[in-house]
């Protein structure tokens, strides 16, 4: 009987050692599915150690950052052209014949009028 019951606090004992075994390496990224279960005597009004005290986190400086170059360019130089006055609209050339009321004909083919030469529109051909 003492043989069984030292059997079943070596089983025990070994349980809760690997219990602490699993959570030891659940603690650094290989937990595997694993459950560990902690026994430990609690009474919920003493306490016998201090209050954990956790440290602020580290002060990084801010960053620096350099401000934006500023390119002063010249101001835009205006140059003025003179205005230069439109070409003069030619008068629409209305060009005569010349008719020649004795002859009764026109001036390219009569080169010679006993009387004033008249003028006339041409007539579109």
């Amino acid at each position: 009987m003492l043989r069984i019951r030292l059997l079943k606090l070596v089983f025990a004992f070994a349980v809760l050692c690997f219990c602490g075994v699993g959570c030891a390496w659940a603690r650094h990224g290989h937990h595997h599915g694993r459950i560990g279960v902690v026994i430990n005597p609690w009474v919920p009004l003493y306490y016998p150690y201090a209050r954990p005290y956790y440290y602020p986190p580290p002060y990084y400086p801010p960053e620096y950052y350099y401000p934006p170059v500023v390119v002063q360019s010249p101001p835009p130089v205006y140059i003025e052209q003179p205005v230069s006055p439109p070409p003069p609209v030619a008068a629409p050339q209305t060009s005569y014949w010349y008719y020649c009321p004795t002859s009764r004909a026109y001036y390219p083919n009569v080169k010679k009028c006993k009387v004033e030469w008249q003028k006339v529109l041409p007539l579109p051909q």
